[in-house]
């Protein structure tokens, strides 16, 4: 299904026919079904939610932006002539680990990553060792989470970044994700169960909860007897 066919489908449930219009564009149906998957992505522990992503860095490029990630898992560098694994670092280790500045660390291949904390304050600019990563006037943070590499990278290098990310936001009529596509009608539930958290109605946002949940519990038990499937033909 696209948006627009979810968007009509959440609505017929609901009721809540207010909420888009009459050509069936959206009138706020949007937000809750939007909702509904950011919170189905958080619920749920299965392939769909780990997928890898790819950059292109240069020299000097010691912040690498990645937008929709809930937790990055690994992080590969390459580039024409090998590929390694970096290790992961807290950002309190990597300063231990160098005891100087960054801008003073040779330039080199990276070999390590750390997650680093990017909101600026309201009256900051955020920035990591003298270096600038948004401007307390930029927006930025707001969508994406951010790595550090080091040491800084020397030249162009392609890095492959593995993690669990949220799904595609939907917004055009067009759009399409793994929720809409593959259990629609989960979707189409979740959105109920967001717009019942705006009503208050904690007994209705409890049952919607349950009912989701035995949904995905058959979900996971698909996926883990894939997962078994593949294992014994691997081994037999």
């Amino acid at each position: 299904m696209t948006l627009q066919e979810t968007r009509i489908e959440f609505v017929n449930q609901s009721g809540r026919l207010d909420l888009i219009n009459a050509d069936n564009s959206d009138n706020g149906a949007d937000f809750y079904i939007n909702a509904g998957q950011k919170w189905l992505d958080r619920e749920t522990e299965i392939f769909q939610e780990l997928a890898k992503v790819y950059r292109k860095v240069s020299a000097g490029d010691q912040i690498v932006k990645i937008q929709d990630a809930r937790s990055i898992h690994r992080v590969g560098v390459g580039d024409s002539e090998s590929f390694k694994w970096l290790d992961k670092y807290f950002p309190h280790e990597l300063r231990e680990k160098y005891g100087k500045p960054y801008s003073d660390v040779d330039q080199d291949m990276p070999k390590y990553y750390s997650p680093i904390i990017t909101r600026p304050s309201h009256s900051e600019s955020a920035s990591w060792d003298g270096l600038a990563i948004y401007q307390n006037t930029d927006s930025e943070w707001k969508a994406y989470n951010s790595i550090l590499l080091m040491p800084i990278p020397d030249g162009e290098y392609h890095l492959e970044i593995w993690g669990k990310f949220y799904s595609k936001t939907l917004s055009a009529d067009s759009d399409e994700s793994f929720w809409t596509e593959q259990h629609e009608y989960i979707l189409v539930m979740a959105a109920q169960r967001a717009l019942e958290i705006f009503y208050r109605n904690s007994q209705g946002v409890s049952d919607w909860t349950n009912a989701i949940r035995a949904e995905l519990f058959g979900m996971s038990k698909d996926f883990t007897e894939q997962s078994i499937a593949d294992v014994s033909k691997m081994e037999g």
